[in-house]
């Protein structure tokens, strides 16, 4: 039996999939702690995972105003600074409860956002593995970094393999930088945090979303294909039956133009089509009576997601894995962070599409009603959905990670050498 503790911060999209990875691994008789915000303690522990809440520990509208915060941020390192500023001044109430779950444990799990947990795993002697929930934070020669420069396609492969390999370490140095200034403790410095988070990676997605054909996969990556990101922390008391009807789901997301955007929506959406608008951590203002606009309380992606004709969302990772899993054609309308790629990803496998976010109440009903000219998108969303169900999911990561802890004794352990040009873990 191995001990695994992991540990998360963040949103739904951030917690959920952790939730089931430590699932997984108590249904394969292995003992699972988790460390997260206070609010999913009944989640975790009727799924027989020992729960450590640590901060935040305010109420929802903590979160919600953290997160309204880093949806304003539009330059990427910014927003990984302010999520990094508000961690570290966490770190003295969270570091004695993870020393405590770290007894006896085997290996450690965390998010690649927070690599600074690694240090804990070295001071214990053992592995540490970052979970990534979405492809494109996997790095190689032939997938640099997103926003870095790339040469031409026409150019020969070996001049640009060489390319990204020395444009990624300088990125990783520059960013490495940057964070390890905001971090107080200089025993959780950062040693690399694009190119080698953790001693073994986790992709929680197919390896079609990310993988050239002809690319070598070292054995300390894994891409485990899917895992739903779809149950609410709290008691659900959903009507499920929405007769394939448009559902629109913003999850975590919020900011201060939501309610002028939902007025708009109202006001442009036809009075005789219906709509289900899902709560989340934002609450919409009521729909007008004379529309058939309906709100449901937060409810479990799996059961309402199949049910409706398109799945309108924000493309937070969770939400979007859920949605290619229930083969439902989907509207993204991407908002700050990873939403941008899964908008992308779900228009390049013409399993629906994605609009900018600026004026999405007044063009929304436009393009429910494009892609229901388009009976393809539908057919398409309906294959990718049944291949992806195929994936094990969270159970085949599980037993990654028992392969990779059964030859941790026998192998030497993992660090990106900064001046070799390697991209940390496919070097190996």
């Amino acid at each position: 039996m191995l001990r695994l503790v992991f540990i998360s911060h963040g949103s739904t999209g951030d917690i959920v999939p952790v939730i089931r990875l430590a699932e997984a691994a108590v249904r394969s008789g292995h003992a699972a702690t988790l460390l997260a915000s206070h609010h999913w303690k009944d989640a975790t522990e009727s799924r027989g995972i020992r729960f450590l809440p640590i901060p935040p520990g305010g109420p929802q509208e903590e979160l919600s105003g953290l997160m309204e915060r880093y949806s304003s941020i539009r330059n990427p390192l910014k927003l990984v600074e302010a999520m990094y500023r508000h961690v570290d001044a966490w770190q003295g109430e969270i570091l004695p409860v993870l020393d405590e779950a770290l007894d006896g444990a085997d290996a450690l799990l965390y998010s690649y956002l927070f690599p600074l947990y690694q240090s804990a795993a070295d001071a214990r002697q053992i592995p540490a593995i970052s979970i990534h929930f979405c492809p494109n934070t996997y790095f190689s020669p032939l997938h640099p970094p997103d926003n870095l420069p790339q040469l031409p396609s026409w150019l020969p492969k070996a001049l640009r393999i060489q390319w990204n390999v020395r444009m990624t370490h300088l990125a990783d140095r520059f960013v490495t930088h940057r964070i390890n200034r905001i971090i107080s403790r200089p025993d959780q410095r950062i040693r690399s945090w694009l190119r080698s988070p953790s001693d073994y990676s986790l992709v929680l997605a197919p390896p079609e979303l990310h993988l050239d054909e002809t690319e070598n996969l070292s054995h300390r990556i894994a891409f485990s294909g899917f895992v739903s990101g779809g149950f609410s922390s709290g008691e659900s008391q959903t009507d499920s039956s929405i007769d394939k009807v448009p559902l629109l789901n913003f999850g975590s997301v919020t900011n201060d133009s939501m309610e002028e955007e939902f007025r708009n929506l109202y006001q442009h959406w036809p009075i005789d089509q219906p709509l289900v608008i899902q709560q989340g951590w934002f609450t919409p203002p009521a729909p007008p009576a004379e529309k058939q606009i309906r709100m449901i309380p937060p409810g479990p992606h799996e059961e309402l997601f199949p049910q409706a004709s398109v799945v309108i969302h924000h493309g937070g990772a969770g939400t979007t894995t859920s949605a290619f899993l229930a083969g439902t054609p989907q509207i993204v309308i991407p908002h700050f962070a990873d939403q941008k790629f899964w908008g992308q990803t779900v228009t390049s496998l013409k399993c629906g599409s994605s609009i900018r976010k600026a004026g999405w109440g007044r063009r929304l009903w436009g393009e429910v009603h494009r892609l229901r000219q388009d009976p393809s998108i539908t057919r398409n969303a309906e294959a990718f959905g049944a291949r992806q169900r195929a994936y094990p999911g969270a159970p085949q990561a599980i037993e990654r990670v028992e392969s990779w802890l059964q030859k941790s004794d026998t192998e030497p352990a993992f660090s990106a050498d900064p001046e070799s040009g390697s991209t940390g873990l496919l070097s190996r």
